[in-house]
């Protein structure tokens, strides 16, 4: 398993939901 790649992904997918949220307040 790849865990560094996996992180990313997480951290990638976490700044996407926190983005999403502020534009749709």
């Amino acid at each position: 398993m790849n865990t560094g790649l996996n992180t990313k992904r997480m951290t990638t997918n976490a700044i996407l939901i926190a983005i999403g949220a502020i534009l749709h307040q």
